[in-house]
């Protein structure tokens, strides 16, 4: 399998007169154990970038979550060992013994939602489940998660069940559902298990990778990567009960090459997450704009006027400097950000030089750059719309904006539909309560 090296980011630092400045830091090279770890993640082409692109599209016009990944399969994705105690963890334990740092691709996964749990029955993963059960619970569990991408382990449970033709039957069932659902499927191989049973892991893993091939997604190789690092050893290092992954826990679990190894659990989760490093780069990022069209904005000025309504941040009075036009409210989004910092719904903005827009990524902590919450705005000013970009977990949104002695100020309910926060309008009161507890709920 050919081997994916990480796509570093280029520092970048571009002075502008909007406030938003960003410096990304360079991943430093892979050990030689991750850079093995890394080859088990398959390659994107060109052809594959374009058909998932397509899905990409599809799911964009049903309202999928950029980012959001999906976990759909048995007991093994069901667990919480697998993504979810990293998850939890990260901030302490997000990077590798060679220092690649992992949090923010956790973050990009979890796309705002706060964690990486989405565990049981209602999410598609549930001990004891075939190919089949998991095609028959998927579509609710997308309207309830709204996923962009899934990353689908099946086939352990189908191997005494089914023949290999069968199972890889439903499975291209399972794609053509997921696909229909505006959700990109990307498939791993099962693990080795002990017992007869193994004899037939190998077709299956065989089926796998050719209905990932076929549908022009990429894979993990987890069996394979298990082969690899513990060709004699793999049922007492890496299986705890003969079926299911070892974990010895979060803490340590990736700081020490030689702990990972050894970690069933861990090495999935970090498979998943290197996947998702390629999926972000390749097919969610890059994506071609030649074609998008330039909205054409009515070059009419027109009245801002300071808010003077009381604005309160989960039930805090904050002093904000926004401004009312034409009967909305408009807030910068380092001020919105910096507000709702350390909350379920926190989001961090930056300025990518590169693509010429406002980069936002869901649940990742705000980094303060200065400026924010400072100066209100005094008296009626005459502004303009103006076309700023806007990148949320690497897909552009649209956010109605406006230019005001060279700040942009954004619709705070266009914010809070993107960013899923509850913003709600008391007339009587004539209060603002914007609420990361709850999600957005349109005017009425």
């Amino acid at each position: 399998m050919k081997r994916i090296f990480s796509m570093l980011l280029a520092a970048a630092l571009l002075a502008s007169m909007l406030p938003f400045t960003a410096i990304f830091a360079a991943q430093p090279e892979r050990s030689d154990f991750m850079t093995t770890v890394k080859s088990y993640v398959s390659d994107i082409d060109d052809d594959m970038k374009a058909e998932m692109q397509k899905i990409l599209a599809d799911g964009k016009t049903k309202g999928r979550k950029a980012g959001l990944m999906a976990q759909w399969g048995d007991s093994i994705t069901h667990t919480h060992a697998y993504l979810a105690a990293w998850y939890e963890s990260r901030n302490t334990l997000g990077k590798t013994e060679d220092g690649y740092n992992y949090v923010p691709i956790l973050e990009w996964m979890a796309a705002g939602t706060g964690n990486l749990a989405q565990k049981g029955e209602e999410y598609a993963n549930f001990s004891g489940w075939r190919c089949m059960t998991v095609l028959a619970n998927m579509e609710p569990a997308v309207i309830r998660l709204n996923p962009s991408w899934a990353l689908i382990m099946v086939g352990t449970n189908d191997l005494d069940k089914s023949k290999p033709a069968d199972f890889e039957k439903k499975l291209r069932e399972l794609m053509d559902r997921s696909i229909s659902l505006g959700v990109i499927p990307t498939l791993s191989t099962i693990p080795p298990i002990e017992g007869e049973r193994n004899d037939v892991v190998p077709a299956f893993n065989e089926a796998i990778i050719r209905v990932a091939k076929d549908y022009k997604v990429p894979y993990i190789d987890l069996w394979g990567l298990c082969m690899d690092i513990h060709p004699d050893d793999w049922a007492t290092t890496l299986l705890d009960d003969g079926v299911h992954l070892t974990f010895t826990g979060a803490a340590g679990a990736i700081s020490k090459d030689d702990t990972l190894k050894n970690n069933g659990y861990m090495l999935r989760s970090v498979l998943a997450a290197e996947l998702a490093e390629v999926m972000r780069a390749v097919v969610f990022e890059d994506v071609p704009q030649e074609d998008d069209p330039i909205e054409e904005l009515d070059p009419t000025p027109v009245a801002a006027i300071p808010t003077s309504a009381t604005v309160l941040v989960n039930g805090t009075l904050v002093a904000f400097d926004a401004y009312n036009i034409g009967g909305n409210n408009y807030f910068k989004l380092r001020d919105l950000a910096f507000a709702l910092n350390g909350s379920g719904k926190q989001f961090e903005v930056v300025w990518d030089g590169a693509a010429n827009a406002i980069r936002l990524t869901s649940g990742q902590p705000y980094t303060v750059v200065g400026g924010e919450m400072t100066g209100k705005g005094e008296g009626e000013k005459m502004t303009k719309r103006t076309n700023s970009k806007v990148l949320l977990n690497g897909s552009e949104v649209k956010f109605t904006a406006y230019n005001i002695e060279d700040n942009n100020y954004f619709k705070l309910r266009d914010v809070g539909a993107a960013l899923d926060f509850g913003v709600d309008w008391n007339n009587t009161t004539k209060t603002i309560a914007i609420d990361t507890s709850k999600g957005y709920t349109p005017e009425a």
